[in-house]
């Protein structure tokens, strides 16, 4: 395998970045520049090491003189217009906030800010390869990402896909993986069983297809659990603590009865939601949480999910209903919240106008809705794998890790969303062999573990393990891209 000047970009600490190094560095690959969350005093020898914390707001490296890099050309930002445009929904997360809001110059000064950096160590670092830990979607991983791509520079990725505790590796967030391609084409056309699986997808896809299981993810249940009971009075308290320690209680309890009789989400929403009629045909469309990786950028223009909506409105089939239901974490702690950039003012009031479209109560459960719907719509939610397994298509308007997956048909727009929905009334259902067929080329060409902190309540492979099967996957994939070219 041909040695690479690496890019290596991950939220691990100090020594688990040291020991990838130096796995890395062992096969003969270079590393010439890490993005991490460390702390100040976080140094390696002979390596440009950034405080990924400075990265996100558009802070140079220590050792790196940004005066000497170019402002980016007229030609470099007419290549990245889509670029700044997912930035600028980026920027609702951890760089715009409503105690400091920036104007719409202000940010796309900064996205400019950041490609005049990024291109510059670009252009002094040359490198080969790029490692990210997930999909890039902060503001700085996502300049790295998009350049890299205008350069031609390889970048390696990885998800954890929520399908038992399975990590893909994938070169480009928009395409196929290539190790589950490569599978996928070497299953073609053979019959799988359940037990031909895995134990932990065995598991999975029964937990999937058994209409009487309990399927709700974990991470769900994790959040549910620490905004209830004990946990949230305990949450209430020391908040309750904190601001009378800081002497902002007073202050902080009239704002929290001003949000109380004010408008807000979630009398905007509840005051528009429907009962249930299971007798009309209807998609069921659960909402994405935002600012989330999951719309930005893999949503692309679909981070608009009113986009989205008002795709799905003109091309319903006579009759049929499409019910949109909201994502429980988007609202606060509390059941209330402003509104924000990604819910703004009217956003509920949009979507109830709209023909065909109704609301339904937050609480409804999921797989209920599932079950009676004719199809499910997402951006690339696990409810689309999840209504797969089930037998139900998907329309999938983003680019999630099971895009291939049968099942589903992807959209792009109003037409080929019309004739998707005209094939499912025809009949469509997905397939339970080519379905299965799938799950164990995707068995075969995945890693088990984890990579983000949440994961480790997913799994019971270490972090040593995890961090080994990245390492596997990411060798075997540099090799297939190498012999490629």
């Amino acid at each position: 395998m041909k040695s690479k000047r690496i890019f290596l970009i991950w939220n691990g600490g100090e020594q688990e970045v040291r020991s990838i190094i130096q796995k890395l560095e062992a096969d003969s690959h270079k590393v010439v520049y890490v993005i991490s969350n460390g702390t100040s005093q976080f140094s390696l020898d002979g390596i440009i090491v950034h405080l990924d914390n400075d990265a996100r707001r558009g802070i140079a490296a220590k050792g790196i003189d940004e005066s000497e890099f170019f402002p980016p050309d007229k030609e470099l930002i007419r290549v990245m217009f889509k670029t700044e445009s997912l930035i600028l929904t980026m920027m609702n997360r951890k760089v715009d906030s409503p105690a400091k809001p920036m104007s719409l110059d202000e940010k796309k000064h900064f996205y400019y800010h950041l490609l005049r950096y990024w291109h510059g160590v670009f252009k002094k670092y040359q490198p080969d390869l790029i490692i990210f830990p997930a999909v890039p979607h902060n503001v700085s991983n996502f300049t790295i990402y998009s350049l890299a791509k205008c350069f031609n520079t390889p970048t390696a990725l990885f998800q954890e896909t929520w399908a038992s505790d399975r990590i893909l590796l994938q070169f480009a967030y928009a395409q196929e993986s290539l190790m589950l391609s490569t599978a996928l084409n070497k299953n073609k056309g053979k019959i799988f069983s359940p037990e031909s699986l895995s134990p932990d997808l065995e598991r999975y896809y029964r937990l999937h297809t058994d209409s009487a299981g309990d399927a709700t993810p974990f991470d769900v249940l994790v959040q549910a659990k620490r905004y209830r009971g004990l946990e949230r009075l305990s949450l209430k308290l020391e908040a309750v603590l904190s601001s009378l320690k800081d002497l902002t209680f007073f202050i902080k309890a009239w704002k929290y009865i001003r949000r109380m009789i004010q408008p807000n989400l979630k009398k905007d929403y509840n005051r528009l939601t429907v009962d249930l009629d299971f007798k009309k045909p209807f998609v069921y469309m659960p909402l994405h949480w935002q600012p989330e990786c999951t719309t930005s950028p893999l949503g692309d223009m679909y981070v608009d999910q009113l986009l989205m909506i008002e795709t799905l409105s003109v091309a319903l089939p006579e009759g049929w209903r499409l019910y949109v239901k909201e994502h429980p974490f988007q609202w606060s702690v509390d059941g209330v919240t402003t509104y924000s950039n990604m819910r703004y003012r009217g956003y509920y009031e949009h979507l109830a106008k709209l023909k065909g479209v109704f609301l339904v109560d937050v609480s409804t459960d999921t797989y209920t809705l599932l079950a009676h719907s004719k199809a499910v719509a997402t951006i690339t939610g696990r409810a689309g794998i999840e209504a797969v397994l089930r037998g139900k298509p998907v329309l999938v308007f983003g680019y999630p890790w099971y895009m291939s997956l049968p099942g589903i048909f992807r959209i792009t727009g109003p037409s080929e969303c019309q004739k998707s929905l005209q094939s499912i009334k025809d009949g469509y259902v997905p397939d339970k062999n080519e379905v299965l067929n799938y799950l164990k080329s995707f068995d075969e060409s995945t890693g088990r573990g984890y990579i983000e902190p949440l994961g480790k309540m997913n799994t019971a492979i270490s972090r040593e393990k995890s961090i080994s099967e990245v390492l596997r996957l990411l060798e075997i994939g540099m090799k297939r891209c190498d012999s490629k070219k």
